[in-house]
């Protein structure tokens, strides 16, 4: 709630009024707690901050060690895996080059036993006709 105050008097009425009570205000609690006190208090709560962080933070470092030392395991195994896919991927490939080969062999054979069957067809029409 403001105070309307147009005179400059109550304008410094009402600012000694306010330092007054910040001092009353000061007094009194200087009376309930002393300075020094306060200011161990202060220290005390700033420590026990200072070691809740030092633990949250030693924890999280423990925690972050633990996931890159298992990336880095699977990292590892990631690698064997890509050297067994490479040796895989060249045994297919020899692979598919002896069964063209097998393929080639087999056409070559089928030729030469159809041309056997020819000869063989050609000698027995030879000697139905010489009989």
């Amino acid at each position: 709630m403001a105070i309307d105050c147009p005179d400059p008097k109550c304008r410094e009425s009402l600012v000694k009024a306010m330092n007054s009570a910040c001092a009353e205000l000061k007094e009194r609690i200087s009376k309930k707690v002393s300075i020094s006190i306060m200011c161990w208090t202060f220290v005390a709560f700033l420590s026990a901050i200072g070691i809740v962080a030092g633990i949250s933070y030693e924890a999280y470092s423990r925690s972050q060690d633990g996931k890159q030392a298992q990336l880095n395991s699977l990292r590892d195994k990631m690698g064997d895996c890509g050297k067994v896919t490479q040796e895989l991927d060249k045994s297919m490939a020899v692979m598919q080059s002896d069964l063209n080969h097998i393929r080639e062999q087999l056409d070559k054979q089928g030729l030469r036993q159809e041309q056997i069957l020819e000869i063989l067809n050609k000698i027995q029409r030879n000697q139905n006709n010489q009989d």
